[in-house]
């Protein structure tokens, strides 16, 4: 299935990040990661591109739930910064 989002809209997927301790044991991420990953955005969206990395306010969005995968559908301006 594709999603493809209209107008000034994002799709976000987690973005789930491995943590490593002193030690070297690595922590699976979690799902309560703040950050997430661009996968489609519409065609009004301006400042955004697939693949960056961003801070979105999660609870804004629109959940969907596709077997296996989790997104997020947010518009461009709930998003509060792309990190580099």
């Amino acid at each position: 299935m594709e999603i493809k989002p209209q107008g000034k809209w994002v799709l976000i997927g987690e973005l789930k990040q491995d943590q490593t301790t002193l030690s070297g044991i690595i922590i699976e991420g979690n799902d309560n990661s703040k950050l997430g990953k661009v996968v489609a955005v519409g065609p009004e969206v301006t400042t955004i591109k697939v693949d960056d990395k961003v801070v979105p306010i999660w609870s804004e969005g629109h959940l969907l739930k596709v077997p296996g995968r989790q997104y997020v559908l947010i518009p461009e301006y709930k998003l509060i910064c792309i990190l580099a």
